[in-house]
């Protein structure tokens, strides 16, 4: 699935690009293009490598289950007692790093399908 903030941050990247690193994502969420976890206030999400210092923030619904973080930035799917553990939502896109400045991710406090 993805979030109304990720489809608008991608509008202007290259479309064959990006769904080969979803796809790779897709298949391999835990280790995709230098998958990590993240913390601080993007906690609960994981990040993975774009291009240029971008970078692809998801929740994969059944890391955040098993480690309780349903609560931190819940999304619309928290609250759906039979949640797909498959599922992977794609929340951002950008950068979250100090260096970006300006340009610079911070979490919202909605995000919608």
């Amino acid at each position: 699935k993805f979030t109304s903030h990720f489809l608008k941050a991608t509008k202007k990247v290259d479309k064959t690009s990006l769904r080969k690193v979803l796809m790779d994502i897709e298949q391999d969420p835990y280790n995709a293009h230098g998958s990590h976890t993240l913390s601080a206030n993007w906690g609960g999400f994981r990040s993975s490598d774009f291009k240029f210092g971008d970078r692809i923030i998801y929740r994969i619904c059944e890391e955040c289950v098993q480690k309780h973080q349903e609560t931190l930035h819940p999304l619309q799917c928290c609250s759906v007692a039979d949640i797909l553990s498959a599922q992977i939502i794609f929340v951002d896109f950008g950068n979250y790093h100090q260096s970006a400045g300006n340009r610079r991710l911070s979490p919202s406090g909605n995000y919608s399908f």
